[in-house]
């Protein structure tokens, strides 16, 4: 599942998120696309802008519904983050709040090369004192494409 997604395109009449895509093509359940991604907005974008200038209004009750029809459909249910954590989605929450909402664990995936942790450190350190989070950091070798 990806809850919300930024840089949709439109094909045959649907909106489509690559990553969005990639996870349909890798789950054994499929969902329906409202359930998948309920907030799908066109513009390349931060979620919180994209969602503005749409005039979307990102709702985390939503999400926490979408999770749950998911959760029916499959034994287990990935959520996949939006441009990294910490993420504003309005003027007062971010992903930090819906992984609260969501009542999950969060796992930062990182690539490594020079610099890479500091960035990710400071935002999970912050979400885990603040709303207590559970989060564990995933690293893995980049490489370049061909």
């Amino acid at each position: 599942m990806k809850p919300i997604a930024s840089g949709a395109v439109e094909r045959d009449g649907v909106l489509h998120n690559e990553d969005a895509d990639q996870l349909d093509a890798a789950a054994s359940a499929a969902l329906p696309n409202e359930i998948r991604t309920p907030f799908m907005m066109r513009e390349p974008v931060a979620p919180h802008i994209a969602a503005a200038r749409e005039g979307v209004t990102l709702d985390i009750a939503r999400i926490v519904d979408t999770h749950r029809m998911a959760s029916t459909k499959a034994d287990v249910v990935v959520v996949e983050g939006v441009g990294g954590f910490r993420v504003p989605l309005d003027d007062s929450h971010d992903t930090a709040d819906l992984a609260l909402a969501l009542n999950l664990p969060v796992v930062l995936v990182v690539g490594m090369r020079l610099g890479c942790l500091i960035p990710h450190l400071a935002p999970s350190d912050a979400a885990r004192a603040a709303h207590h989070l559970d989060i564990g950091l995933l690293t893995g070798q980049l490489h370049q494409k061909d």
